[in-house]
């Protein structure tokens, strides 16, 4: 049961880290110009922008509304 239970834990991180590499290729190369991410993580490194904002700015040009 032990064993089950690891292997589900895994296959869960596993499917989350696929998940959000092939999201972050589609909007880097779907949704964002060449350098816009760049720049985000500039503003949020220079504290004009907080990560939280820009990962919501972000997910909303990415996804079609509801």
């Amino acid at each position: 049961v032990q064993q089950t239970a690891r292997r589900k834990t895994r296959s869960a991180y596993r499917l989350r880290e696929l998940v959000s590499q092939r999201f972050m290729t589609h909007l880097e190369r779907e949704v964002l110009a060449a350098g816009e991410f760049d720049a985000v993580v500039e503003r949020i490194a220079a504290r004009q922008l907080d990560p939280y904002s820009a990962a919501s700015a972000l997910l909303a040009r990415a996804l079609p509304p509801r």
